[in-house]
């Protein structure tokens, strides 16, 4: 007799609410990588990583039966309570489907990206290892081609003729928008806004990204002042001990000779 535990259970019920149902083939999540050319190239996720697809993954660690794993994995949708929100309502819902996968720990995000090495390996000749990005790395693919860039997009303001370049919360100087974006009350979907000139959507804004760094995000999120915004700016991270609401993740995967 198999004796479920309050994960496996946790879980099931999860995946028993009204929610979108996960296409399970790994065609979904190891396609849409930007490759990045230079003396270390490396391929870059093209938008945050969804709900939609890390789905599948904790689907798949359902299937394994590995209850400790899915619980290090399982997003900690708690935390949505500290913004006065549901913690039943977006993680694993079709409305939220296409929504960047929040309540995340680093271990979780790390656990992903070797899920997502796993895949590739084992169903192809050639062999590449994906992981979280380097502070360089995410700057590199952040800046678009332009080393000279101060945020993703090519001009220095917040706003062009159709309103904000991005999902943030507040201007940091009156010379930007110096009002609050009304957009702002929430994740935008991980194809919001215009991408950069790599084809790169949300590398500002919309939810902080969690990087190799053991200590910091970079690209700041929908409750972040615009400081945060720019390329060179970090934002502190604890993730590991309390995951957020405003902090998702995007791998890379350089390839394996």
């Amino acid at each position: 007799m198999r004796y479920f535990t309050l994960t496996t259970l946790l879980a099931s019920a999860l995946l028993l609410l009204p929610s979108f149902v996960a296409d399970n083939s790994s065609k979904q999540v190891l396609e849409g990588f930007v490759l990045i050319k230079g003396d270390n190239p490396f391929s870059i996720q093209a938008t945050e990583v969804s709900n939609r697809q890390y789905q599948i993954f904790i689907d798949a660690l359902t299937k394994k039966g590995d209850d400790k794993a899915l619980n290090n994995a399982l997003p900690k949708s708690i935390q949505w309570k500290k913004f006065g929100k549901d913690e039943h309502y977006y993680f694993g819902q079709e409305h939220f489907a296409d929504y960047p996968v929040v309540n995340v720990t680093r271990q979780a995000a790390k656990m992903y990206c070797e899920w997502l090495t796993e895949l590739h390996n084992a169903s192809s000749t050639s062999k590449r290892f994906y992981r979280l990005p380097t502070e360089e790395e995410w700057m590199t693919a952040a800046k678009g081609g332009n080393d000279n860039a101060i945020y993703p997009w090519a001009d220095t303001s917040l706003k062009d003729l159709k309103g904000n370049m991005a999902n943030f919360k507040v201007a940091g100087t009156l010379s930007d928008s110096g009002n609050e974006n009304p957009d702002a009350s929430f994740t935008a979907t991980v194809k919001s806004y215009m991408p950069n000139a790599f084809g790169l959507y949300n590398m500002a804004g919309n939810v902080a990204e969690i990087t190799s760094g053991l200590s910091f995000t970079k690209g700041g999120h929908w409750n972040a002042a615009a400081d945060f915004l720019r390329i060179d700016a970090k934002e502190k991270f604890a993730a590991d001990i309390v995951p957020s609401p405003t902090t998702g993740f995007r791998p890379v995967y350089t390839e394996l000779k």
